[in-house]
């Protein structure tokens, strides 16, 4: 055959299609496995915290059910070649119908310079915690042509990277902050909430805005312009910087708590419904910066 298969075994994945003609479904597992890992990588980038953790977990298992299958080749296998399958082209239709910038460098200010005057980047953090506060931020680049290298979402870089670029971004740059207390989410929900963050770093800026940019697709309101971004911050530098300074905002406030109530690991978790904070509610309860109208909240009260 003219097509080199590393791993082969008579009958494994060939199908009969009609007299005559075999197809090799075994062929087509190397570029079908690629998408899946392109699909895991855009789950993290499209998600936040767990859901971006759960999404890759569960993407990434559908590779790897399929590689055991592939190269062992045993007819029992056959089942969970089929779900690799499923998965792959899955990863795929979510790839194709959620573009992102997977293998991207910087993001730049396109966005930005086809818009005139002061421009806001708006951004949020901390959306699907148990615990704490939602945070925003607000970032103007007052002189566009200044360059800080390595900007990109937030959820892209290490911690150190973050440390870093906040600093090198709050030296440059006006922005403000705004937070949502548990309270507020308690009483409003998390989106209004969210919102209300959003409009409270705005006002922080304390500056005449021409336009604002804020990520996703559902912007607050606002006396200036709004422009909505999804996936703003993997395309405009102002919201990938506004997504830096919010992220490492809540995590310093996240250290504070937990040096309050260790026992739930929140500089680790950052308040996120993990495995360990889960049990910890069940041992000590929970406390007041725990978010009451989230369900594994509300089933511990």
């Amino acid at each position: 055959m003219s097509i080199l298969k590393l791993y082969s075994a008579e009958g494994f994945t060939k199908t009969s299609l009609f007299e005559g003609v075999i197809i090799d479904f075994g062929y087509l597992y190397v570029p079908f496995a690629a998408f899946v890992i392109v699909g895991s990588a855009n789950a993290v980038n499209l998600t936040d915290g767990l859901d971006g953790l759960a999404a890759t977990q569960v993407i990434t298992s559908f590779a790897f059910l399929g590689l055991i299958a592939y190269i062992t080749q045993a007819d029992m296998n056959i089942t969970l070649f089929c779900i690799a399958f499923i998965g792959a082209i899955l990863s795929f239709l979510w790839f194709n119908t959620h573009p992102a910038k997977i293998f991207m460098g910087d993001v730049d200010f396109t966005l930005e310079n086809k818009l005139s005057g002061v421009i806001a980047g708006v951004d949020e953090v901390g959306r699907g915690p148990l615990a704490g506060p939602v945070i925003s931020a607000a970032v103007v680049f007052i002189d566009r042509n200044t360059i800080i290298d390595g900007i990109n979402d937030s959820k892209k870089l290490t911690p150190q990277c973050r440390q870093v670029l906040y600093e090198k971004i709050t030296s440059v740059a006006k922005f403000g902050i705004g937070m949502a207390s548990v309270e507020e989410i308690n009483l409003y929900n998390i989106l209004q909430a969210t919102k209300l963050s959003m409009k409270r770093a705005l006002i922080d800026l304390d500056l005449e805005l021409d336009y604002v940019l804020v990520d996703g697709n559902q912007p607050p309101e606002v006396k200036w312009q709004v422009k909505s971004i999804v996936n703003g911050d993997n395309l405009s530098t102002s919201i990938a910087a506004a997504s830096i300074v919010a992220k490492v905002t809540r995590d310093r406030l996240m250290q504070e708590l937990h040096n309050k109530h260790p026992e739930y690991n929140w500089y680790k978790n950052k308040g996120y419904g993990t495995k360990e904070h889960l049990n910890a509610i069940g041992l000590y309860g929970i406390t007041e910066h725990h978010r009451k109208n989230f369900a594994p909240i509300s089933r511990a009260l």
